[in-house]
């Protein structure tokens, strides 16, 4: 199981930035600090499950002090079996940490930081929002090294306004110069209701077309693989043995558990009795602390539930807001969906004994037509199908292909917080290394 702890607050929204995020004063945060380390004690006596990623979102999680980091790292360790080894991540903007807070979370026992560059133009971190400078992204990775993280990855974007394949070309060589273990690079979505959507829709040809973006996709890949990084899924790359582990729970459908404002959780619940453990059917949660309203036990049980409750103490008490029970045909098509995403692709024996059903039998046609078209290939004898070159290159489209609900056209629905928060068809959780 991975846990995912969602820290909503941030010094400034950045341009494209849909999250649930916000300013937060200092006393503001504390306070939140305190109400997430009571619900990791409480789901602590309803979880069982042992726990092999953590991850901080956000938000910007390096606002928190190392104080409080190692308050919640302490909660989570005395409330849930941490395995030895588990990889514990926590993202962290440029502009806001010191070499003593870097030194303070290594000491806490964060293990791996993210680290949103999204790119090192100064000119193009101030059109999208940033609060930094290439060089303050680059001290900030120095600082890092410096107080032992041996494990980093960085974000980049891509098919940003004003943005070319030379600038692109340009913070790609200069962020794998530092040597991270890992990269993530995103391309710009738009989401309505952001500044960066006004300014597309008062200016397009400011904004790299889909041929441009295209191509800088291609020229990612390329530059990437060539650098030695493993292309193991659409946007994120990776030395040996550094693959996101706790991102690549999501896509490989584990259970994870959100704990905090807006965070989403994915466990197999027994029957619906209540009990959040391994069993049948997928449970997926979303937190949102400010509703009261509970629905009682049958109301429970009819898939869709508003709220999930949990006996403690002999009384019922919400635990979580909004809730459904996924469906054999959601969890199918959640296989296809994320499973493509990785350069591992997707098991057709597995999927047959997870579902009792052959691939063939659900999706036989879309599979035929797209090997056919040369966008899918297979290997291992035939069990294993993943996407080629030219399949990345309109991955939303064939993605969508594979929903069994044709009336769903819009990829964003893919339910894939990076981190926990991200959602949108080309990063999949505020989350993959998400969210920024």
């Amino acid at each position: 199981m991975g846990i995912y702890l969602h820290i909503p607050f941030c010094v400034k929204k950045c341009g494209y930035c849909d999250f649930l995020s916000r300013p937060g004063k200092p006393d503001e945060i504390e306070a939140y600090v305190q109400r997430l380390c009571a619900k990791i004690r409480e789901l602590g006596d309803l979880v069982t499950l042992p726990a092999d990623t953590v991850y901080f979102g956000g938000g910007t999680p390096s606002l928190l002090s190392g104080e409080q980091t190692a308050r919640i790292l302490t909660a989570l360790r005395e409330s849930f079996r941490i395995l030895p080894g588990a990889e514990i991540t926590l993202e962290c903007n440029p502009g806001t940490v010191s070499p003593e807070r870097l030194t303070a979370y290594r000491a806490c026992g964060i293990n791996r930081l993210s680290i949103g560059c999204q790119s090192l133009s100064d000119e193009l971190l101030a059109r999208i929002g940033r609060i930094h400078t290439a060089a303050d992204f680059q001290e900030t990775f120095r600082n890092a090294r410096a107080a032992g993280f041996d494990n980093i990855s960085v974000d980049l974007m891509s098919a940003l306004p004003g943005q070319t394949r030379e600038t692109l070309m340009k913070s790609l060589q200069e962020a794998v110069s530092l040597q991270p273990e890992h990269l993530s690079v995103y391309s710009l979505t738009l989401e309505k209701g952001t500044p960066l959507y006004a300014d597309w829709e008062g200016n397009r040809k400011d904004f790299p077309d889909s041929d441009t973006a295209a191509e800088m996709d291609r020229m990612i890949r390329e530059f990437l693989r060539s650098a030695g990084y493993e292309h193991y899924e659409i946007s994120n790359f990776a030395r040996p043995g550094f693959r996101s582990r706790h991102n690549t729970g999501y896509w490989q459908q584990k259970e994870y558990l959100g704990i905090g404002e807006g965070a989403v959780s994915g466990i197999r619940a027994d029957g619906g009795s209540g009990r959040l453990r391994a069993g049948e059917g997928m449970l997926r949660l979303l937190n949102r602390e400010t509703q009261t309203v509970i629905l009682n036990e049958a109301e429970q049980m009819e898939g869709r539930i508003p709220w999930i409750r949990f006996p403690m103490d002999g009384d019922f008490q919400p635990v979580y807001t909004e809730g459904e029970i996924l469906s054999r045909e959601s969890e199918m098509e959640e296989r296809m969906m994320l499973g493509l995403r990785m350069s591992d692709g997707v098991s057709l024996s597995k999927f047959a004994q997870d579902f009792g059903e052959p691939a063939q039998n659900v999706y036989g046609d879309v599979i035929a037509q797209f090997l056919d078209m040369g966008f899918l290939k297979s290997a291992d004898g035939g069990d294993r199908i993943f996407l080629t070159e030219e399949g990345m290159e309109v991955s939303n489209a064939i993605l969508l292909e594979f929903l069994l609900d044709k009336t769903l056209q819009d990829p964003t629905f893919v339910r894939i917080p990076d981190g926990l928060g991200k959602t949108h068809a080309d990063s999949a959780g505020s989350g993959a290394d998400t969210e920024r």
